[in-house]
């Protein structure tokens, strides 16, 4: 015990071991045991006795783990309305209003019709579906609208646009403004066997064709794909249309473009001169399946386009850029190869996407099939990335590729007597969401079903990295739209208008209808619940200890001191800024669990 020295003078200060001291109520300093581990010093009012209290350490909770949920160390946890905790989910969902679509008559229903595609006006709001009809070989066009909620109807009855045609594969559309009409320009074949350019505007739900000229050359050797300047930039004209396609064998079946030029109300200025292709194929294969989109990024005036087909050889889908000038002709760049896995199908679809990288572009194919259905052992549907330098006819970044149906290569062969499908696409711009709408070949696929139809999600994780959406593919995690024969899934098309993209499917019947329907793909998360970080491993009903703000969590990896974390709608936790501040990294391993970064 203390010597004391005076009346305020404490010269020496002995006492037992392990012991802290403090002054009472009285005056007198007082001896007290040091406490158990993880005890704090606690008051237990201005004249009493303090004491030793066990706390949660570091800013510690314990929770139950919610029924039917687990976590890991590490995991970011949220806390339900049952007070029970589970990792942070993320909910993927596919929105297609089941008896909100749209079927035509059988006259115009046919799913096996060699002609149809849809555009969409954003002035007017409105899609237009153009098709060849099953019975009178018309080419129609319906326009359609869909409501806030996916619902897809007629707007008025169907146009004739042209009489005699066969075929036809691609539609493109200039969007109009206040001041002059979108302008939609396609190619189609005649009963006879001629190209026909065909040309016109919509204001509406009307429907106003202004030019069908027909062409003395034959088409039979592949249906030709076009693109349209995408934008009206206010002139009397519009710069450029694209064309592309493939001569007949007795031309050796190479490929071909053309420049044409319309005015503002889509009526034909004038053709521009032909531009060949290579032509001498290896045998049994051909130059084909072109398909093109205009590139509204190049800084040269709506005239540049990318063209992307399937080699003389059949062994590569490759992509080119095309610029067409009226007055200067018509310039092409070095072709780059986007895949060499083997054979390719004819049926190339490509999709301008944004400005990132110049001009962001995907591409979607059937891998493997060698032109005879059903005797490839990996027929795949595959998306492709790229991007491309404004202004400049190479410049190409070639990306990653995916494969958007389920399962993997090795998961069946499909040897079914139908043949895979190209996927359809469409690139939902508010939340940066690539819809693919892919499918099924056979029974023996990964999910056993005859030849149904999916929805899957991809996003890019990098400028040219593309990725499947978590919960929505693949391994049996795609919406099915429909089991079922003959489940062709075509001309998908988003609008930002309602968010919904609409597309076109057919019956599970050879001879059955098509149906015209609305889908819409959300994701949310639970990530606003966030309370902190599970510290153990447990399963459902078990305690986990939680480490909440102003502790240290050590459960972490690959953590950049230093760095501002943030949990992700998807639970994860990373460097972009979310509206749920996780904490900062003072360690590799070790993260300071903050509420304000």
């Amino acid at each position: 015990m203390p010597t004391v020295n005076g009346p305020d003078e404490i010269t020496t200060l002995e006492g037992g071991n392990d012991k802290v001291f403090y002054s009472n109520n009285t005056g007198e300093i007082t001896e007290l045991a040091l406490g158990a581990a993880n005890t704090v010093l606690t008051s237990a009012g201005a004249t009493s006795a303090p004491s030793w209290v066990a706390t949660a350490s570091g800013g510690e909770v314990t929770l139950n783990v919610a029924t039917g949920k687990s976590v890991t160390a590490g995991d970011a946890v949220v806390i339900d309305a049952s007070g029970t905790t589970a990792p942070v989910t993320l909910t993927s969902t596919w929105d297609s209003p089941v008896g909100g679509q749209y079927t035509p008559p059988t006259s115009r229903s046919s799913w096996y019709t060699t002609g149809w595609d849809m555009v969409y006006s954003e002035y007017d709001q409105m899609y237009y579906y153009f098709y060849q009809t099953s019975g009178s070989n018309n080419l129609e066009c319906i326009p359609l609208q869909v409501s806030a909620t996916g619902v897809v109807t007629l707007a008025t009855s169907p146009t004739t646009i042209a009489s005699n045609m066969m075929m036809f594969y691609q539609v493109s559309m200039c969007q109009g403004n206040a001041s002059y009409p979108s302008v939609f320009y396609l190619t189609a074949a005649t009963t006879a066997g001629y190209l026909s350019h065909i040309g016109g505007n919509v204001s509406g739900s009307t429907i106003n064709t202004q030019f069908n000229n027909i062409l003395v050359y034959t088409t039979f050797g592949g249906w030709s794909r076009i693109a349209i300047t995408p934008v009206q930039l206010g002139g009397a004209s519009l710069p450029a249309v694209l064309v592309a396609g493939r001569y007949p064998v007795t031309y050796g079946y190479g490929g071909w473009w053309q420049g044409m030029q319309l005015n503002s109300s889509g009526a034909s200025i004038g053709i521009g001169s032909w531009y060949n292709a290579p032509s001498s194929p290896a045998s049994g294969s051909y130059f084909d399946g072109p398909e093109v989109v205009a590139n509204p990024n190049m800084g040269l005036g709506g005239t540049a386009f990318q063209v992307v087909y399937r080699n003389d050889a059949g062994t590569a889908i490759e992509a080119v850029s095309i610029r067409w000038d009226p007055s200067a002709g018509g310039f092409g760049g070095t072709a780059v190869q986007l895949d060499t896995q083997g054979l390719h199908s004819s049926g190339m679809r490509v999709l301008y996407i944004d400005t990132v990288g110049g001009s962001r572009f995907v591409a979607v194919d059937r891998k493997g099939w060698n032109g005879s259905i059903g005797t490839s052992g990996s027929e795949w549907a595959i998306a492709y990335c790229f991007s491309k330098t404004n202004g400049n006819d190479n410049g190409f970044t070639i990306g990653n590729s995916i494969q958007t149906l389920i399962g993997s290569a090795s998961a069946g062969t499909y040897t079914a007597a139908v043949a895979q499908a190209t996927p359809s696409l469409a690139w939902d711009a508010t939340s940066s969401t690539l819809y693919l709408l892919t499918r099924e070949n056979s029974t023996g696929s990964p999910n056993g079903v005859a030849q149904g139809s999916y929805f899957t999600a991809a996003e890019f994780t990098a400028s040219a990295t593309l990725a499947l959406v978590a919960g929505a593919g693949p391994a049996s995690t795609e919406q099915l739209l429909l089991a079922g024969a003959q489940q062709i899934p075509m001309a998908m098309v988003w609008n930002s208008n309602t968010g919904y993209a609409v597309f076109r499917y057919g019956t599970s019947s050879s001879t059955g209808s098509y149906f015209m329907r609305g889908v819409k793909f959300a994701q949310s998360s639970d990530s606003e619940n966030y309370i902190g970080i599970a510290q153990t491993t447990e399963t459902a009903g078990n305690p986990v200890d939680v480490k909440h703000i102003g502790s240290i969590d050590d459960n972490q990896t690959g953590l950049t001191v230093g760095g501002k974390y943030y949990v992700q709608i998807d639970g994860t936790l990373g460097t972009g800024a979310t509206t749920v501040p996780a904490g900062n990294a003072i360690s590799a391993t070790k993260l300071l669990l903050r509420d304000n970064l």
